[in-house]
Order: structure tokens, then C-alpha cells, then sequence
């Protein structure tokens, strides 16, 4: 049933598409923000 629905409102599956990369984003750039943060700490430890 529910695969039927999404098949009729193409709006809400890229509306869901577009949320889904959006926090996937978000998701890289605080990995990110995650990983330098580790290697100043370990660079200042040094």
C-alpha cells in the first residue's frame, strides 16, 4: 500500500530525496568538523 502512494505523489519522494542529502551533508561537514578537531588535539599533544 504504501509503495502505491509514493508512486502516486512523486512531490513527496523528492521532497523526502532532497531532506535525505541535505542532512547527509550536514552529516560530511560535522565528520569533518569532527576529524580536525581530533588532529589538532593530537597535534597539540605531540
Amino acid at each position: 500500500m504504501n509503495k502505491i502512494t509514493l508512486k502516486r505523489k512523486p512531490g513527496r519522494i523528492l521532497c523526502s530525496y532532497d531532506r535525505f542529502e541535505y542532512t547527509s551533508l550536514i552529516g560530511i561537514f560535522i565528520s569533518l568538523l569532527v576529524i580536525a578537531a581530533i588532529f589538532l588535539i593530537w597535534s597539540s599533544l605531540k
